[in-house]
């Protein structure tokens, strides 16, 4: 992240003093491309050395990209400036702004790259879940006939219906009670058998 502020950014212009500043500005202001011209040569290598100041951990590449967005924006936006005083200060703020405008930028595309990389990671453990929970149940369908035929019943009546465990027991000629503990042995050796295969 940067770390710098407006009030150090400041760069000699030797040189482009020799031009009459204020009149180049006026006419930058008005279009005038030589003028643009002359003020580009003068300030972009020094628009990349304030870049460099401010993204202090980027690459000369970013440095440049920053520089050349803000020729971009002194072509469209430079005022009428009265000395080279005016004119350091106009583009050490310009740098300054679009500089962190980058990071920010930098920062947002790499959250949305992890938050990207975190969706995806959950559909694959997702995706691995329901096979997990497929495999599950195709193997209860198959353990269930392994079961004596009563259990077998027992465990779908009970698990498949809204009836009573005594609603129940009483259908098959006993007690809830005792249509309890048979549901309780036939899910033990269920339990039992999804021990072997599952090591749950």
């Amino acid at each position: 992240m940067a770390h710098c502020a407006t009030s150090s950014l400041t760069v000699d212009a030797p040189g482009f003093a020799r031009q009459p500043t204020a009149a180049l500005t006026r006419r930058i202001a008005r279009g005038d491309q030589a003028a643009f011209a002359s003020f580009y040569e003068a300030w972009f290598d020094r628009a990349v050395a304030l870049a460099r100041r401010v993204l202090r951990e980027a690459g000369d590449d970013e440095a440049l990209d920053v520089a050349q967005d803000v020729m971009v924006r002194a072509a469209m936006r430079l005022p009428p400036l009265r000395d080279e005083a005016a004119v350091t200060a106009w583009m050490a703020r310009v740098v300054y702004t679009v500089a962190i405008d980058r990071v920010r930028q930098r920062l947002r595309r790499a959250a949305r790259e992890r938050a990207v990389a975190r969706r995806e990671d959950d559909d694959v453990a997702d995706a691995a879940a329901d096979v997990a929970r497929r495999e599950q149940l195709d193997w209860l369908r198959g353990a269930l006939l392994e079961l004596p035929e009563a259990d077998r019943r027992f465990v779908l009546e009970r698990f498949g219906g809204v009836a009573s465990l005594a609603e129940l027991g009483r259908s098959f000629g006993m007690t809830g009670h005792a249509f309890s503990g048979r549901i309780r042995r036939a899910l033990t050796r269920l339990r039992e058998m999804a021990n072997e295969v599952f090591d749950v």
